[in-house]
């Protein structure tokens, strides 16, 4: 609520009979002061738009934040005393609102304290199998952009930061010890953080047994989402020596798809 001075407008004739004119601003109610007393609270990510109010002094005033901070993704309108954004941050926010008023020659002032609680669990991000980023309660990545990682490729991969992905993965776990769980669990995971297409390698062992390879990779190659046992799949081996202490890590390199005749499954999660 904004309450503005009264114009007077005096008109004063001279015994010569010249007529001046003078205008005079008056207080609409008295002392400039803010009335809002609290401020309802905010859900994160969620649009949030509260006015403040002020009687007294006179029009138009000015808004801004004395002390404290709003909480991220807020802002205040200083025109207009308007509270608004989107937070991206929870918890709880106290700070002191200032106003001025218009008088002359210095203006009024009046400060209030205030605190805004934000609730509500931060969304997560992950990238999906068509390069894209999208909201997932599992995601790694706190923004809706996953940090520029998603790859939008979606009939081959980017080999090259694939590699950039394994190197940083043998740096943390070994690839000489046998099996190599440890190494591959983690740099599937990390993969499949830039594109859930990643995943492993399932061949036959016999006709009727199919294992997860330690030494190999694999990237679903078909339409839509991936679907565990496709055999719409692309293998790449990334462990030479495999199963030695000489192993070492290898540039992602495609498997010819003579090796496996076809049979071979793009499998996620490992399971057994």
């Amino acid at each position: 609520m904004i309450v503005t001075g009264i114009m007077i407008v005096v008109s004063v004739t001279s015994i010569l009979g010249r007529a001046d004119q003078a205008e005079l601003m008056t207080m609409g109610d008295g002392t400039l002061a803010i009335t809002t007393e609290s401020l309802p609270g905010a859900s994160l990510n969620q649009s949030y738009y509260q006015q403040l109010w002020a009687t007294g002094g006179v029009a138009p005033y000015t808004w801004g934040i004395y002390r404290g901070t709003l909480p991220p993704g807020l802002s205040i309108d200083a025109a207009t005393g308007t509270i608004l954004g989107m937070p991206s941050q929870a918890g709880s926010f106290r700070f002191r609102v200032k106003v001025k008023d218009s008088s002359q020659p210095r203006g009024e002032r009046d400060r209030r304290r205030f605190s805004l609680e934000v609730t509500g669990s931060p969304v997560k991000y992950s990238c999906d199998h068509q390069g894209g980023c999208i909201p997932d309660p599992n995601g790694v990545y706190g923004e809706p952009t996953c940090s520029n990682a998603c790859s939008p490729n979606t009939s081959t991969p980017d080999l090259s930061y694939a590699y950039r992905i394994l190197q940083e993965v043998a740096a943390e776990y070994s690839i000489t010890s046998c099996p190599t769980w440890t190494f591959l669990d983690a740099a599937v995971k990390r993969l499949r953080e830039t594109n859930t297409r990643w995943g492993y390698h399932r061949y036959p062992r016999t006709k009727s047994t199919f294992v997860i390879s330690q030494d190999r990779i694999a990237w679903y190659k078909g339409a839509g989402t991936p679907v565990d046992g496709s055999n719409d799949v692309l293998a790449y081996d990334i462990i030479s020596n495999y199963c030695s202490r000489s192993a070492v890590l290898r540039r992602p390199s495609l498997v010819h798809s003579s090796e496996f005749d076809y049979q071979d499954k793009w499998s996620y999660p490992r399971g057994e």
